[in-house]
């Protein structure tokens, strides 16, 4: 899955990863909400919430590294190029578990409880889409206006897996 390549160009940092801005950040958090979500209701420890999303958008890291480097298949570049280049692109969605990780990671030790960190872990994944959403399109040079829709298109999304949430628990 080759990613929008535009989102990319002024975002990179010396060490070569993009700032969490573009597809790949909301599509992590999309899946890191839903995997808490999900995991969740039939499991009430933060710390197996925890482990979960963490493997999980690794899981879906890679696999979308091994799909945009075999769609580069027989290009010129060397694999290993391929490799790194479409590790920078996809790095986002990693960035996407830290914030609720930290929330789940509290509550594994002890310091709140279970439930309210997946409440937290839950909340935290809706700001980043919120925020993912208007920073993206603000990099698009998009009007105010349409940021703010773009944010509350993204939240939309968010907001529907804690509605599943709470009609499945």
């Amino acid at each position: 899955m080759a990613a929008d390549e535009s989102v990319h160009d002024e975002s990179s940092d010396a060490i070569g990863f993009t700032i969490p801005t573009n597809a790949e950040a909301i599509y992590g958090t999309v899946v890191v909400a839903g995997i808490i979500a999900v995991e969740s209701i039939y499991n009430a420890s933060a710390r197996t919430v925890l482990v979960s999303s963490v493997a999980m958008i690794i899981i879906y890291f890679m696999t979308h590294v091994y799909a945009g480097v075999s769609a580069g298949f027989g290009t010129e570049s060397p694999l290993w190029d391929r490799i790194v280049t479409e590790s920078r692109i996809e790095s986002p969605m990693l960035l996407a578990v830290v914030v609720p990780g930290v929330t789940l990671a509290t509550a594994s030790l002890g310091r709140i409880e279970a439930e309210t960190a997946i409440s937290l872990a839950l909340w935290a994944c809706l700001g980043q889409l919120v925020g993912a959403g208007v920073l993206l399109a603000r990099r698009r040079r998009m009007t105010w206006w349409a940021s703010a829709a773009s944010g509350a298109w993204c939240g939309a999304c968010g907001v529907a897996i804690v509605v599943l949430r709470t009609f499945l628990h």
